[in-house]
Order: C-alpha cells, then structure tokens, then sequence
C-alpha cells in the first residue's frame, strides 16, 4: 500500500517546473534592467534604486510580475479552463475601449494612464488569446483541416489584432502572428504562413513609416 500511494502521488509545484525556462526569462530581466539603467543613468547619480527613477520603477514591475507568476502557478488549472473565453471577451472589450483613449504616447493610444501608472492592454491580451486558442483547438473533434474550425482559430488571433492596430501600435500587433507558427505545427499549410510573414512586413513598413510622419511633425 505505501509503494503505491507513494506512486500515485503527484509531483510537487517546484518539481514540476521548467526551470531552464525559469533562468532564462530571470536572465532575461536581468539584462533588461541592466539596459534601463544604462540607457536612463545620469552621470553622477547613485540613486538607481530609487522610484522617481526607471530603473527602481523597473524593479517594482519585475517584483509584481513574479509574484503575480507565483499566484498564477497556485492556482487550479481548471479555472484557465473554465474562464478563458471569458478572460479573453474581457480584454477584447478593454482593448476595443483604448482605441478611444484620449491619451496619446508618441503617436499610439494603447497606453491607459492610471494615476502614476501606465498599462498597456495588448500586453496582457497575449495571454488571454493563448488560452482562448487554447481552449477552442482543445475542443472534441477540432482539426485545423477542418476550415470553420481554421476560420474559428484565426478569428480568435485576428480580433485582437485588429483593435491593436487601431490603437495605432503596430509592433505589438505582428507579435499575434507568432500563434500561427502553433497552427503550422498543429498542420496548417505552408501558404499561410508565407501569407502572414508578407503581411507582417507590410505592417512593420507602414508603422515605420507613421513614425517617421510623426516625428517630422513633432519636429518640423
């Protein structure tokens, strides 16, 4: 009896981790921080742990987006399950509400100013459409050769793009176009693929370009 309840038992959080990915992204933190500090450092300036400064604002949001990770490995898997069409209505709507935001940040309206604080939706949009896709191609019988099924999956990718682009932040925009690497792998055709990678240029060309009008504008 013990051998087998001794089987039956699950792995423990920690055990369950990828922690090669875990050293990455901290690394990954780590390097960035670096190059805030080095690009906003003023000669003579000790003060990088400081709030007023971007660097120790920088610290605050790594502190908070790793705590917020630990929650988010505590809790129950099936809450993503069960509510991710619901997290992803939600941050359509949030998204579809920036377009209108009258606050403007070089030339892009995907910035909500909340007091001392600046959220970008498209940022937490990314996941929500993950788990969405997720939860429609996990669905019985789904197979992306189907093509309401294709059509279904795209339209989960598309409508939050779309918003974004009309918050006129392109670049985080074509990050939306790495979903469909997943549906090339799940067996979507080749030609698709080639579709989205021209189309991607195309936006990256027209958002350089809007750039380049706004910073002649700003500086005639």
């Amino acid at each position: 009896m013990p051998s087998n309840y001794t089987a039956d038992r699950q792995p423990g959080v920690l055990r369950s981790l990828d922690w090669w990915t875990i050293g990455i992204y901290i690394a990954l933190l780590t390097f960035g921080w670096v190059s805030v500090c080095g690009a906003s450092y003023t000669y003579g300036d000790t003060e990088i742990f400081s709030l007023s400064t971007r660097s120790g604002m920088q610290i605050v949001w790594i502190g908070t987006s790793i705590c917020l990770g630990f929650v988010l490995l505590m809790m129950d898997d099936r809450f993503y399950d069960t509510f991710a069409y619901v997290i992803y209505g939600l941050l359509v709507l949030l998204l579809f509400a920036t377009i209108f935001n009258p606050h403007s940040i070089k030339g892009s309206r995907s910035w909500l100013v909340l007091g001392p604080l600046r959220l970008q939706p498209a940022e937490f949009a990314k996941f929500a459409t993950a788990l969405a896709i997720a939860k429609f191609m996990s669905a019985y019988g789904f197979t992306i050769k189907n093509w309401k099924h294709f059509a279904g999956a795209c339209g989960i990718i598309f409508l939050p793009m779309l918003c974004i682009v009309g918050q006129r932040e392109t670049g985080s925009a074509l990050v939306y176009f790495s979903f469909f690497l997943m549906l090339y792998r799940e067996g979507m055709s080749g030609a698709f693929l080639s579709l989205g990678w021209q189309w991607s240029f195309t936006l990256l060309s027209e958002s350089s370009m809007r750039k380049s009008c706004y910073g002649i504008h700003q500086h005639p």
